[in-house]
């Protein structure tokens, strides 16, 4: 698990027997002061997330524009 930002927060979960990068965005529980995760995020299979690795010059090329 790492911190992206703030409130953003990567880790690698397993459901079913696949892993998956989830990347979501997180609230501090006011009663625990806890991190927890909100229905905002993307979770990505091993594969779809190394597609996104591997287009990284593209996505910067269009970032770029």
């Amino acid at each position: 698990m790492f911190t992206l930002s703030k409130d953003c927060i990567a880790k690698v979960n397993q459901f079913n027997g696949q892993y998956y990068v989830d990347i979501r965005k997180y609230y501090e529980d006011k009663i625990t002061g806890k991190q927890k995760p909100t229905s905002k995020g993307i979770s990505l299979t091993i594969k779809q997330f190394e597609k996104l690795l591997n287009n990284m010059d593209k996505i910067d090329e269009l970032l770029a524009q």
